[in-house]
């Protein structure tokens, strides 16, 4: 009888550490869940500010491009001015 206690401690003890394996598996998935889960709103977060300075910056871009039009568009008439009178003045000569 007092076999059977020993085993049946010994298998209790045995049953007790796989339970307590079980626990501590499943808390380390659980934190991993929660780490996983933690990250994953910190990369949307992230996204969405770099998404928000991308969008800036190509208004920034257009916004650009548009003075570079209008300067460009501005210094051939310029140009264009400065010839018409060097030609008038060429031809009184």
């Amino acid at each position: 009888m007092k076999k059977n206690i020993e085993q049946s401690v010994k298998a209790l003890e045995h049953a007790i550490s796989r339970l307590e394996s079980a626990v501590k598996r499943q808390a380390g998935a659980q934190t991993g869940a929660d780490g996983l889960e933690s990250e994953i709103q910190t990369l949307s977060a992230d996204r969405a500010r770099l998404a928000d300075r991308l969008d800036r910056a190509a208004a920034k871009i257009e916004s650009l491009e548009a003075v570079n039009r209008d300067v460009s568009g501005r210094l051939v008439t310029a140009m264009e001015t400065v010839s018409a009178v060097l030609q008038a003045e060429l031809e009184e000569v």
